[in-house]
């Protein structure tokens, strides 16, 4: 899953949101709401970037209906105008995951 999510943020960098893809819609609007642009490594990295690690808690917790870590995640970097805003296109994102 680290690989695809690698593959998807650098696509979304570089062409920006397919326009029925949840995934690429959450990484492109996701730099707005954190301040900053989001880091991936190449796929066969062997180390794990924050932003990498911080999207892979965010889409487990959603799986697990964990809701007081989702809420952590999400609150620890964006205020909670811009967490409320995101909030449906991350579970889709993480449900996308699924497929």
């Amino acid at each position: 899953m680290l690989a695809d999510l690698r593959v998807m943020g650098r696509k979304a960098r570089l062409f920006g949101a397919i326009a029925d893809d949840p995934m690429q819609i959450l990484l492109a609007r996701l730099p707005k709401a954190l301040g900053r642009r989001l880091v991936f490594f190449e796929a066969t990295s062997h180390e794990m970037s924050f932003d990498e690690a911080w999207l892979l808690n965010l889409f487990d917790a959603v799986h697990k209906l964990d809701h007081d870590r989702y809420c952590f995640a999400m609150r620890s970097r964006m205020s909670r105008a811009q967490a409320s805003e995101l909030h449906f296109l991350v579970c889709k994102a993480a449900r996308a995951l699924d497929v």
